[in-house]
């Protein structure tokens, strides 16, 4: 138990102690006074010095006088010991303020000039990283800093084994991943591996699908692009079902009958948001006997290197090799071989790849005189033809004219076969087929309306395009040649667009339309064929503008058998026979055309009516219009001459 004069000694050293840090703090607001006060002067204009050691003076009697008044005595203690410790504590306080957790509340005006001024320094923060290294030297750093001293090369060389999803997530971790993962490099190879196309592939809009270089290209990355866009497609490629990576979930398919029924049965998810048909690719390989038919919208597109159909072969000996049908609206089928190939021998013999008739007749040189030409005698009319019957035998032979005919029947036995109420597009494909039973292409009945460019029907054993039974179509930019028959068939009321085409070396004519067939052909190359250039009979009416028709070795425009027309615009040119032989009732219209170098003169009318106005008839052998027995047309505004 402590004495009662130890109590009171420690009762007033903790007086001592309290009113020390009174004074120290008061001591502390003096100096902060003479500074305030020195501030003000010198903004007034007025001594420094003196303003602050008034303010000192002042504030420091006022201080310590109340100091003293109110705690006298407590620095006249008998105690040595407490005057000491306060002394200390004094010294000490006033070397060092002490830190005080509470909020002082501001009192006066001049508290707050002082809390503005001297404001407490706020400590930075600082990161604390768990996963450091150390350097040779013993120095301490994060660890992703190791990536930093990597060059760009190991980093590439890395990234070369991710995938496309890792390659999107790495360029989301800072800007140079982003860099690096968007290298044109490491897509083309990536891209490459999957699509094998040395060019990127575009998929601008529904049925349409384009190659695009990468020079030519304002992409950033045409390959990543690219592969955005085709990334939805299921692939048909044989002995790659087992090999596919399982963070792509990429659906590879050995038969196209396979990827067909996985299309049917999730077309929902693999139709895209914007509503664009799902994407089968077909990759490098022939694929046989696969019944191919189509009754939705789906897009199917070979997948090779090169020349993308060089490589894709799909072949069949019957039926169709690919068929349309009804449900097929937006259907696409590009940039494949599509070959039908008949059981047994070809009937007509091999089909000779070359026609050398371009030389057969050859250009007359302007201003050079003509050797004359026994003319020839004029064809007897013949009765019109009646319709032929839906299912006629194959091989059946109906006389249209100076040469017999191949009717082709009502069945498939084609490449390709379009029904009624279906509107595919048919793309960059090479179609062919050695069967004389049926055309290369089929497109037939109400409401087909395909589209059918840039491809390559040559070389097949009948028509190489037939258009019938009221069917329409755009036909443009392809190539059509050394067919056994006409190339272009069109009858039975089809009225199609024929647009850009060439139409070439085929052994009979170039286009028969007949049978109320109808058409717009517009800008055709159409030349060397053995037969006329264009054939118009049995009450056929087609608009033929700005074409070229040359070098035959009969006509370049045959219209008879109450046929009729308008044939505007185009140029007429080097033909064995008359440039436009007209007979047996027919009644076209010849307008503004260019007919010249033709060895029976321009324009020949035989027992036909015709209007044949504005045009310019030159360098013919024998007189530029001829009009014999029964002939009754209209001939106008010409001029005819001869160099």
């Amino acid at each position: 138990m402590p004495c009662a004069s130890c109590t009171s000694a420690r009762s007033a050293l903790r007086r001592s102690q309290r009113n020390a840090l009174k004074k120290t703090t008061l001591t502390t607001s003096a100096s902060e006074a003479s500074a305030i006060a020195q501030h003000e002067a010198s903004s007034k204009g007025s001594d420094p010095e003196v303003a602050a050691e008034q303010a000192l003076h002042v504030d420091h009697s006022n201080s310590f006088g109340n100091i003293n008044e109110t705690n006298e005595g407590l620095y006249n203690l008998s105690d040595p010991s407490a005057s000491d410790t306060s002394v200390i504590a004094g010294v000490s306080i006033c070397r060092q303020l002490p830190y005080d957790l509470r909020r002082k509340s501001i009192s006066n005006q001049e508290d707050y000039q002082n809390t503005l001024i001297h404001s407490p320094r706020k400590r930075s923060r600082r990161t604390i990283l768990h996963d450091e290294t150390e350097d040779v030297d013993g120095n301490s750093y994060p660890t992703y800093h190791q990536l930093d001293l990597l060059p760009d090369d190991v980093l590439l060389t890395i990234f070369r084994y991710l995938s496309e999803k890792d390659l999107c997530h790495l360029s989301q971790v800072c800007k140079r991943f982003q860099i690096l993962a968007d290298d044109l490099e490491l897509w083309r190879k990536l891209y490459q591996s999957l699509y094998e196309y040395d060019l990127p592939l575009f998929h601008p809009e529904p049925c349409r699908f384009e190659f695009e270089r990468v020079v030519d290209s304002e992409l950033a990355n045409p390959w990543k692009e690219s592969f955005r866009q085709l990334y939805r497609g299921i692939h048909v490629r044989p002995g790659y079902q087992n090999l596919a990576c399982s963070d792509r979930k990429i659906p590879f398919f050995n038969t196209i009958e396979s990827a067909l029924d996985f299309v049917y049965k999730n077309a929902d998810r693999l139709t895209s948001p914007t509503g664009d048909a799902p994407l089968v690719f077909i990759h490098t390989g022939t694929y046989t006997e696969e019944y191919i038919l189509i009754d939705c919208d789906v897009s199917i597109i070979g997948a090779a290197p090169g020349i993308v159909s060089h490589s894709v072969i799909l072949d069949r000996s019957n039926d169709a090799t690919i068929m349309f049908v009804e449900g097929a609206k937006q259907a696409y089928a590009g940039h494949m071989t599509l070959k039908f190939s008949a059981d047994g021998p070809e009937p007509f013999g091999p089909i000779d790849p070359l026609l050398p008739i371009a030389e057969i007749v050859p250009v007359i040189p302007l201003g050079q005189p003509v050797v004359p030409v026994v003319p020839v005698a004029p064809l007897v009319p013949i009765e019109p033809i009646p319709p032929v019957a839906p299912m006629m035998p194959i091989g059946h032979v109906a006389p249209i004219g100076p040469i017999a005919h191949v009717v082709p029947p009502y069945q498939r036995n084609c490449c390709v076969d379009i029904s009624e109420n279906c509107c595919p597009v048919i793309d960059s494909c090479l179609i062919w087929s050695n069967c004389n039973g049926g055309p290369a292409v089929c497109v037939r009945g109400i409401g087909a309306n395909p589209t059918i460019r840039r491809c390559d029907i040559s070389h097949n054993a009948n028509i190489g395009l037939c258009i019938t039974n009221c069917a329409r179509g755009l036909y443009e930019d392809n190539e059509i040649c050394n067919n056994y028959l006409a190339g272009v068939l069109v009858k039975s009321g089809a009225n199609p667009i024929v647009r850009r085409n060439h139409i070439h070396h085929g052994r009979d004519m170039g286009i028969l339309i007949f049978d109320n067939g109808m058409g717009y052909f517009d800008n055709n190359d159409i030349h060397s064929n053995f037969n006329a250039g264009i054939e118009v009979k049995t009450g056929a009416n087609p608009t033929i503008v700005n074409c070229e028709i040359h070098h035959g070795h009969r006509w370049g425009i045959y219209v008879h058998g109450n046929g009729r027309g308008q044939f505007m615009y185009n140029k007429i040119h080097s033909f064995t026979l008359a440039g436009v032989w007209i007979t047996s009732q027919s009644n076209p219209t010849v307008r503004r055309n260019e007919i010249y170098n033709c060895r029976q003169g321009g324009v020949y009318i035989y027992d036909g009516r015709a209007l044949v106005e504005y045009n310019n008839i030159y360098g013919d052998a024998i007189p530029g219009i001829q009009i014999t027995s029964s002939g009754h047309p209209i001939i106008r505004y010409n001029n005819i001459y001869h160099l």
